[in-house]
């Protein structure tokens, strides 16, 4: 059973995904312990929370905002999925067998089951790439940064990636880096 925090702070995350929230609202610990009915302790650490998961920054003496990033930043976010999922590629490529490569065309296909960027096709599809390899802390920090670019890209199709997904389980099947590569700074739209 969640804690009483983490409800708070998924209730709130999951609202922010939706757009819910414009970028100039305001948070404060007593209105949201007031809305969620929970004490200003429980709503500090859940606010704190969405800190941390850059989806809000807290502003002294005023209080919480929504975090918008910049184009730059944004970049470097991609950038640093990359390097992850580049790390990632070549663990799959050295340790796992072709059936479970073939096991990524399975996250390939279904309905786009809601705006929550773990219930998208593109996000199950790295989730899934990340936990091939076996790395627990990879795959919870791929998670993470699948949150921060869901808020950019949150509205695009699963067929705008279906093509690079597929290409890049084709290069694993090959156990070519260099596809993988490409077909990945494709997917991720970086150069």
């Amino acid at each position: 059973m969640a804690s009483i925090v983490t409800r708070v702070y998924e209730d709130m995350r999951n609202r922010i995904l939706n757009g819910e929230f414009c970028a100039n609202d305001l948070f404060v610990e007593q209105s949201v312990a007031k809305e969620y009915q929970v004490s200003r302790g429980t709503a500090r650490e859940a606010l704190q929370l969405l800190c941390n998961s850059k989806f809000l920054i807290k502003h002294p003496r005023k209080g919480y905002f929504i975090y918008n990033f910049s184009d730059e930043e944004f970049h470097d976010v991609l950038q640093t999925r990359y390097y992850l999922e580049i790390g990632a590629i070549t663990t799959v490529i050295q340790n796992c067998t072709d059936a479970q490569i073939r096991e990524l065309y399975s996250t390939l296909s279904g309905p786009e089951m809601s705006t929550l960027p773990e219930n998208t096709i593109n996000s199950n599809f790295h989730v899934a790439l990340a936990a091939l390899s076996g790395n627990k802390t990879l795959l919870e920090v791929v998670k993470d940064l699948l949150d921060i670019t869901a808020r950019k890209c949150l509205h695009s199709s699963s067929k705008d990636y279906e093509e690079s997904h597929e290409a890049i389980i084709e290069a694993l099947l090959e156990r070519n880096i260099e596809k993988c590569s490409a077909a990945l700074k494709n997917d991720l739209r970086i150069e």
